[in-house]
């Protein structure tokens, strides 16, 4: 999970920076969450809430709204206590969330009640600080808080079940932000690169009706990372059995996610392309494939792969055990739509293995829904022409 700074600034202007982990992030709304590191007492001795360390807090900011809300929940899950920070001027970039703090907050314990919190600390009366917009915001929530709450604690909620679950596949989650069939789209990166790397295209994506999740993978990300992902003897040895591995990876993520297959689409993008190919072609009645510089085709891009080093052709054994995964080689027929693209100038993942996918492909099935693109002068790139093309493709073939 990418990190980011949450910067406070103080009524004095003075700083207050922690380091976070990004849940969601747009340019007028992001989630972050961090763990307590250590127990604090929160409020007033009359609210008497303790947050222990090893807690969890979940934290939303608008830009277009006077406050922000801490969710606090402990390891268990269990729901400790509401914060409602009275700010303004917030701003959210790819690196910082910032606000400038007014002081006075509102903390509501889980059995509902409320409190106000630092109205002593105020510079001068409530009804007269910052012309009166901090009191009419705190009566506002007050009114209201009992309706806000409850969407955002179902999400933690969520959230807290996912992060348990998430030790063994970690995953990020773009929830929808309207609804467009319940459609889910699992993306894939590429060798030596990160989940992050689609956060962008994802953010897009949920904003046009589609839930994106974003899978970490085996030997990168947050799980058994090597470091040294273009080190030749690193790749050699690592990147198909991290393609094998997410593949075989590939029924427990969905069920953990309790997503129909016949409302996934898989994406990949370079050696992610891979993956959704091999994935796309060893389970039945998912809803599409998208593949950006990929292959379809193992065993051809591996001796491409090898003849291009200097190395030694494919063993038996290791022909044998290609063929486990090999889309090509697949008894799995999926007629569910297709798209792939290439870039016609690949200097990193020959062509010639999707050219081959998509013969072979063909050959088994004459009304193959597959559409293929190829990109003139394109090197092993995911442009923004194939992002467009990927949008467009999936509105009018995924319904």
């Amino acid at each position: 999970m990418r990190r980011i700074i949450e910067r406070k600034i103080r009524y004095d202007s003075t700083l207050a920076e922690y380091t976070c982990e990004v849940v969601k992030l747009t340019k007028k709304y992001a989630v972050l969450t961090y763990e307590m590191a250590e127990t604090v007492m929160v409020g007033t001795t009359e609210a008497d809430m303790k947050i222990p360390a090893g807690s969890r807090t979940y934290a939303y900011y608008w830009t277009d709204r006077p406050y922000n809300i801490y969710i606090w929940r402990a390891r268990s899950g269990e729901f400790l206590g509401a914060y409602f920070n009275i700010v303004k001027n917030t701003r959210i970039t790819d690196q910082v969330v910032s606000f400038e703090d007014l002081i006075v907050d509102l903390l509501v314990r889980p059995d509902g009640c409320s409190f106000m919190l630092d109205k002593e600390e105020l510079p001068e009366p409530l009804g007269n600080f910052e012309n009166g917009c901090v009191h009419r915001t705190l009566d506002h929530l007050a009114e209201s808080y009992d309706r806000l709450l409850p969407p955002i604690l179902s999400e933690t909620r969520i959230m807290g079940s996912e992060e348990s679950f998430n030790k063994k596949l970690p995953f990020t989650r773009y929830r929808a932000e309207k609804s467009s069939g319940d459609l889910t789209i699992v993306m894939y990166h590429g060798w030596g690169s990160s989940a992050d790397v689609f956060e962008e295209k994802a953010g897009i994506l949920s904003s046009l009706g589609y839930q994106v999740i974003l899978p970490e993978l085996i030997y990168h990300d947050r799980r058994a990372n090597i470091g040294d992902h273009f080190n030749p003897q690193s790749a050699q040895r690592y990147f198909w059995k991290t393609i094998f591995r997410s593949i075989d990876e590939a029924p427990d993520l969905l069920r953990l996610l309790k997503c129909p297959p016949n409302r996934v689409v898989l994406m990949g993008s370079s050696m992610g392309g891979f993956i959704a190919s091999g994935i796309f072609s060893s389970m039945k009645g998912l809803a599409g494939l998208i593949v950006v510089n990929g292959s379809g085709s193992f065993s051809l891009s591996e001796s491409i792969f090898r003849e291009k080093d200097g190395r030694n052709e494919l063993t038996e054994g290791e022909r044998v055990e290609f063929s486990r995964y090999n889309p090509v080689e697949s008894p799995i027929l999926n007629d569910a739509p297709q798209l792939l693209m290439h870039g016609d100038s690949d200097s990193i993942v020959s062509i010639k293995g999707e050219e081959d996918y998509v013969k072979i492909t063909r050959e088994k099935a004459d009304n193959a829904c597959l559409t293929f693109k190829t990109f003139p002068g394109i090197d092993h790139q995911f442009t923004e022409p194939m992002f467009h093309e990927m949008v467009y493709w999936l509105k009018n073939n995924v319904g």
